[in-house]
């Protein structure tokens, strides 16, 4: 049974659209694929679990996003239909499932619902795989802003220095002996002190 997006949200184009077994009391499993016949007609044909052992089952949503098997009886009543029509207008009603999933042949339930997890947490780890790659980037493109901001200083900080270096040369040119103000202000000083 193929799904396209007309079908979304219908029960019948469903992974989680189970068999469940009515009478049964042991353990798991009794809950079942709900194969494509029944997914068309409406009807509840039955499954072969031992040779002495067959269950008919009824249709469920395995993720309980609504009590299918309540509605079918509700329908049925509502309207006086048989069974198979009313399980198959429940099964078509277009539900705007936030839960839908599309339903490959031959997987059960809980195998649509493992692969549901695993596509998800492959999203998951894409999406955090993208976000650490995006905030490495951010990270380094910082790294170098900052770098060039220093380096950017450290130039300023050299030709402030050179400069510096420079004037002083040239006072040292200018006034071979000292600076005559300096030594007036060194000669005052020492008077002071004497």
């Amino acid at each position: 049974m193929e799904t396209d997006s007309a079908s979304e949200g219908h029960c019948i184009s469903c992974g989680f659209l189970a068999k469940f077994d009515l009478h049964y009391s042991g353990p798991p499993p009794y809950i079942y694929e709900m194969p494509p016949r029944d997914r068309e007609t409406g009807e509840r044909s039955g499954i072969r679990l031992e040779a002495a052992r067959e269950i008919t089952g009824f249709p469920q949503c395995y993720v309980n996003a609504s009590d299918i098997w309540k509605e079918i009886g509700t329908v049925r009543r509502d309207g006086n239909i048989d069974e198979f029509s009313a399980t198959r207008q429940v099964l078509d009603q277009d539900r705007h499932c936030s839960k839908w999933y599309p339903y490959t042949q031959g997987y059960s339930p809980q195998e649509h619902l493992e692969e549901k997890r695993m596509l998800q947490l492959e999203k998951d780890r894409k999406e955090f795989e993208f976000r650490i790659e995006r905030d490495r980037k951010n990270f380094e493109l910082l790294l170098e802003q900052r770098n060039r901001n220093f380096q950017i200083f450290l130039a300023i900080v050299v030709a402030i220095l050179a400069v510096a270096e420079i004037i002083a040369s040239l006072l040292q040119v200018v006034y071979p002996n000292g600076w005559p103000w300096l030594q007036k202000l060194l000669h005052i000083q020492e008077a002071i002190k004497s």
